[in-house]
Formats: structure tokens, C-alpha cells, sequence
């Protein structure tokens, strides 16, 4: 990679996994629903603005619109509230360790959904060694049935299940569409499905209480997090290629856990990092990265480690999202 794209992708890296830091801060004053109807409505502004400013296409078919309702439920507003809700139980480092399991989910998923895919044993170790990563992480909360903690842990892991599934989805059929338009409608639709709740919850009134370190965190996690933080994901894919980018989903848990330390003086046990190995050698295995001895590597672009929590990938202006882009899979928070 050369200076500018290696600079970009630490920049990358850092976006995304400072999120659930930004989540932390905004949890001390507002409630789940109104954090995450107040981003997808401040991503939705800007993105539209984008798609208004560029002059991109809409989608023009029925089936689109209905797979981007989709999309707006299992790949943005079910996920930002179990993420969320998630961060409120438990460290945001241990918060963004199981977000990276999103690409185990997608490979599993994809042995069933897609035909061209199946199970190689490098890919199988893989999605086993994340697994035990992820029990690892957890064992501790287990074993003294902290029931905050394990319920945390399992709402985050069924986000990055719900961003697998809506990866797969994005592949199957919603490939060829402009990635900005798509993240627009996709934001907007989430929008919709959580402003419901979020009046039920809190009224809007209560973001008077946030102040200047809360309102920094929320244009960070809806304007950075998700819209400028993808258009420099998909720069680096056209620039420096899919494989080498994916690497952001190592930095990803790595910013989380050490700015949790460092920022919320969370504690690093020795099961966070043994999880944290665990899960990076499993998502290496299933990228293809590695392999078990005997066996060809392959890089798979199919399961490609995950960015943030979130679920919006615009693509550079006037470019629709090549195949290869469309099929990293949606980053996450």
C-alpha cells in the first residue's frame, strides 16, 4: 500500500472503532431509541444531500425498494438498537470485539444462501476459532451468570448476525445500484421503522440536554460513521483493492478495546485479548488470508472483516458499486 492509502486506512480504522465510544457518550443522556433515530435521520439529510448534490440515480424497480426496506430494518435499525441497547451492558472494548464477528456470520450464512458457496476446511476452522473467541469473551460472564453482561454480549452478537444476513441480501439483489442512493433510502427507512418507538421512549425534546461533547459525538457517529468514514472505505477498495482494505476489520476491535482503556479506564482482561486473537485468526482463516496446511489460500471476498457499527456504503461520486465493492459485505455500526 502507499503512504496515502496506508494514512487513510488508520484513519479508517479509528472512525470505526471509536463508535462505540461516541454510543458511551450519548448513552449518559438520551435513550437507545432517540440516539438512533436522531443518527439515521442526520445520515439521511446528508446522504440525500449527496445523491441531490452529485445528481445520482434512485433505484427505478419495485423488487429494489422492497429489498431496500430490508435492508433499512435488518441492516440498520435492528442492529443500531441492539448495538446500542448492547453498549449500555457492557465495556465498549468487549462491545466492539463481538462486532467484528460479523464475517463468521456471513460465512456461515452464505454456505446455505449462496450456491458458488461451501464450506472449505480453512473456512470451517475459521468460523470454529471465532466461535471460541467469542466463548472466551464470554466465559468469565458465564461462569459468575452475569446476567447484564451476557445479555449484552448476546444482543451485540445478534447484530452482527443481523449485518451478515443483510450483507448476503445486499449481494443477491441489490447489486448495480449507486451505493450513496442506496445508503440514503436504506437510512431513511431505518428512520421510519425507529421513530415510532423513539416517540414511545423519549420525545425529541430531550436532545435540549445534550451538550457540545454529546453533540460532537453524535456528528461523529452520524455524519463520520456513516457517510465520510465509506466514502473512504470505497476509495481504498478502488485504490489499494478489496483484500488489503478488509484489513481495516482487524484495527476495528483493536481502537475499540484500547480507547475503552484509555478514555473510559474499562478494564483489558486476559479473556478480552485471548477473544480478541481468537476471533482475528478466525476471520483470517475465513478471508482466505490463512489456511490449514495442505489446503490453497484464497482471499475471500465474500466474509471480509466488518468496519463500524453500520450499515451505509456509498461508493465514489458518479461511480456506481462494482461488484467487488458490492461484495465486501456491509460494515457494521
Amino acid at each position: 500500500m502507499t503512504p496515502r492509502q496506508t494514512v487513510v486506512l488508520l484513519a479508517l480504522g479509528l472512525m470505526w472503532g471509536s463508535s462505540f465510544l461516541y454510543v458511551r457518550v450519548l448513552l449518559d443522556e438520551i435513550e437507545t431509541p432517540l440516539i438512533v433515530a436522531a443518527r439515521t435521520l442526520i445520515a439521511t439529510v446528508f446522504l440525500f444531500g449527496l445523491v441531490w448534490a452529485w445528481r445520482l440515480p434512485l433505484p427505478k424497480t419495485r423488487a429494489t425498494y422492497g429489498w431496500i426496506v430490508f435492508m433499512g430494518s435488518v441492516g440498520a435499525a435492528i442492529p443500531f438498537l441492539l448495538i446500542t441497547w448492547s453498549v449500555n451492558h457492557i465495556p465498549t472494548g468487549t462491545a466492539s470485539v463481538l462486532n467484528s464477528t460479523m464475517p463468521l456470520f456471513v460465512a456461515g450464512l452464505s454456505v446455505f444462501m449462496l450456491d458458488d458457496e461451501r464450506f472449505t476446511p480453512s473456512r470451517l476452522f475459521g468460523v470454529i476459532a471465532g466461535f471460541l473467541g467469542v466463548g472466551v469473551l464470554s466465559g468469565v460472564d458465564a461462569i459468575e451468570f452475569n446476567r447484564d453482561a451476557l445479555l449484552g454480549n448476546a444482543a451485540m452478537l445478534a447484530a452482527a448476525f443481523s449485518y451478515g444476513a443483510s450483507a448476503i441480501a445486499a449481494r443477491l439483489h441489490l447489486r448495480g445500484e449507486h451505493g450513496v442512493s442506496l445508503g440514503a433510502l436504506q437510512m431513511l427507512c431505518a428512520f421510519i421503522l425507529v421513530a415510532p418507538l423513539m416517540l414511545i421512549s423519549e420525545p425529541p425534546s430531550a436532545l435540549g440536554r445534550l451538550g457540545l461533547e454529546e453533540w460532537l459525538a453524535m456528528a461523529a457517529i452520524s455524519l463520520g460513521v456513516s457517510a465520510l468514514a465509506y466514502l473512504a472505505y470505497y476509495w481504498l477498495i478502488e485504490n489499494a483493492g478489496a483484500v488489503k482494505t478488509s484489513m481495516v476489520g482487524y484495527l476495528l476491535p483493536a481502537v475499540g478495546v484500547v480507547l475503552g482503556w484509555l478514555v473510559l479506564n474499562e478494564d483489558v482482561g486476559w479473556n478480552t485479548l485471548g477473544g480478541l486473537a481468537l476471533i482475528a485468526i478466525g476471520i483470517a482463516f475465513v478471508n482466505g488470508m490463512l489456511s490449514v496446511p495442505g489446503t490453497r489460500s484464497t482471499p475471500d471476498r465474500e466474509a471480509s472483516p466488518p468496519g463500524p457499527a453500520d450499515a451505509t456504503a456509498p461508493s465514489p461520486p458518479g461511480e456506481a458499486r462494482t461488484d467487488e465493492s458490492a461484495s465486501v459485505g456491509n460494515p457494521p455500526l
